[in-house]
């Protein structure tokens, strides 16, 4: 009965109260501001702003752009569905039909990406992205400079291919193995200080790598995609996957380089030439992740594959009339279908290499991020806008 008595209910009370939880608010602050700032600004660009020398179509493309801006800035709706926006205003501001607009949602540069990411999928599902980083850091050496090298390295090239989020948590855990197997191995003559200086470059190389890698291939990260349909939009010529990789590679290197000769040497200078227990603890992962499997050799082959027929397709592929059409989407698409087909031998685990419950996995919003991207491109250059922003930067010429 003593539970009963007023002060142990109002104790009762007063730790019910603050065990609530807090009611999910629908939308934040910077959210509801950009809810309402959107559709504002696009309403008093419709009512004030009439330049002469812009049409009616370029104002109303003018207006929408601002208004997706906003609430791609503020993701007053989540990214994706702002994307699906101009679906809806392109064609009722009659600057495209809907069968224009909708075409961009589908151009060939969405299946590039998608097939990436499907690649990316099967490098994952069957673990090959461990044993290709893991290889090229064992082959490097042991000391601390050749080990943040390495590790570099490896995160540059995964993230040529999978996206530098992938890429970044691949290594990450590998790196934090190493440090925690070097503090466990450290003796008397071990600098704890030097330690720490090695595994706060090692995480800030990693990252760093990740962003850097993304550079190399069109399918790196996805601002080149963006770039790539933006500028045959603007000029008319394609980036060819090779095309971008003769740019994109040696800059990737360069920039290595340089960040690691800056984190070594200058950001987080220190004594310490050997890591205990790094090479050995690179042996070991190899060795648990043993004899490279048949799956693993089937997507390693897909992507030996897919990486020719893209660097191939601009000097090969072109010149014969079976493959004269064929584009990156199409190679994308191609290797993606392989993945599909080919049967695992260990159907315990998955019937066939790629099943369609990747699905799932897929980032479907990118996709329709780049859609979006796309289509808003196509208005922005078919209204006019394009050519009179141009005309505006007529003032800094030869600036």
């Amino acid at each position: 009965m003593n539970d009963l008595k007023p002060g142990n209910m109002r104790g009762s009370h007063y730790l019910t109260f603050f065990s609530k939880k807090k009611e999910k608010k629908s939308y934040n602050m910077g959210q509801l501001i950009g809810l309402i700032l959107g559709p504002l600004l696009f309403a008093l660009t419709l009512l004030f702003f009439h330049p002469e020398d812009l049409t009616t179509k370029g104002i109303f493309v003018l207006a929408i752009t601002l208004w997706i801006a906003v609430w791609w800035i503020t993701e007053a709706i989540p990214i994706a569905a702002t994307s699906l926006l101009p679906l809806i205003l392109l064609p009722i501001g009659h600057v495209l039909n809907p069968e224009e607009v909708s075409a961009q949602y589908g151009n060939d540069i969405i299946f590039l990406f998608l097939g990436g990411f499907i690649l990316a999928i099967a490098m994952e599902r069957w673990n090959l992205h461990t044993r290709v980083a893991l290889t090229i850091i064992n082959y490097l050496g042991t000391s601390t400079s050749k080990i943040l090298l390495g590790f570099m390295i490896a995160t540059a090239f995964l993230s040529m291919f999978v996206s530098n989020t992938a890429a970044v948590m691949i290594m990450i855990p590998i790196g934090l193995a190493i440090i925690k197997e070097a503090n466990e191995l450290k003796n008397d003559h071990t600098n704890s200080a030097s330690i720490n200086k090695f595994e706060q470059s090692l995480v800030l190389a990693i990252g760093y790598a990740g962003t850097i890698g993304g550079l190399g291939t069109l399918i790196g990260t996805p601002p080149l995609i963006i770039l790539k349909g933006q500028y045959q939009s603007a000029f008319g010529e394609e980036i060819s996957f090779a095309k971008w990789m003769i740019i994109g590679v040696p800059t990737v290197i360069v920039l290595l380089f340089l960040v690691w000769t800056y984190i070594r040497f200058i950001a987080f200078k220190h004594d310490m030439k050997e890591l205990p227990g790094g090479q050995y603890l690179i042996k070991q992962k190899l060795d648990e992740l043993g004899e490279m499997k048949y799956e693993e050799k089937v997507v390693q082959f897909i992507f030996l594959l897919a990486s020719f027929l893209w660097i191939s397709r601009e000097f090969l592929l072109k010149n014969w009339a079976f493959t004269s059409e064929v584009a990156d989407g199409t190679i994308a698409i191609f290797i993606s279908v392989l993945l599909f087909l080919i049967p695992a031998k260990n159907k315990a685990k998955h019937k066939r290499i790629i099943d369609w419950e990747v699905a799932k996995d897929l980032p479907w919003g990118v996709l329709i991020l780049f859609g979006g991207g796309l289509a808003l491109a196509k208005g922005i250059s078919s209204s006019g806008l394009a050519k009179w922003l141009g005309d505006q930067l007529r003032l800094i010429e030869g600036v």
